[in-house]
């Protein structure tokens, strides 16, 4: 260990798998979104029907960019590897397109319970978290 670097505290270790979980929780989501059959698109209310229905490619990409790299940042976390810091923002950058194309070019803030938009707002604030967390440890000598 050179002077530079600092013992890693188990704080740290606590977030990283705490990261990873979440972010894992967020492949659930996506898979589950892409999996969507025709009737569980079908059952849901009209706004979010058509949301759900006409969806670009482009945009579920997104939403797999986003969450494949939050794992990836997570894991590169737990390999204490300084990679994880622009895995994070690429993530971030993909989570904040998406959502804001979901919300305001779509029309979905509209048809969004109160709940989703909760969800949404704890997924950009965590990602934004992770940025930090990442970039923290990096300076701490924490990620090599």
């Amino acid at each position: 260990m050179s002077s530079s670097e600092e013992k890693v505290p188990s704080g740290f270790w606590i977030i990283s798998v705490l990261a990873l979980l979440w972010n894992l929780m967020g492949v659930m989501a996506f898979a589950s979104e892409v999996m969507m059959t025709a009737e569980q698109i079908a059952a849901l209310p009209d706004g979010q029907r058509a949301l759900y229905a006409n969806r670009p490619l482009w945009s579920l990409v997104l939403f797999g960019v986003g969450v494949g790299a939050g794992v990836l940042g997570s894991v590169f976390l737990l390999m204490r590897q300084r990679g994880a810091l622009p895995i994070f923002i690429a993530s971030f950058v993909a989570i904040v397109i998406y959502d804001g194309y979901w919300l305001f070019g779509r029309g979905g803030f509209a048809v969004t319970p109160v709940w989703g938009l909760a969800l949404i707002a704890a997924v950009i604030t965590i990602a934004i978290a992770l940025i930090f967390f990442a970039r923290h440890g990096a300076r701490r000598g924490w990620l090599r």
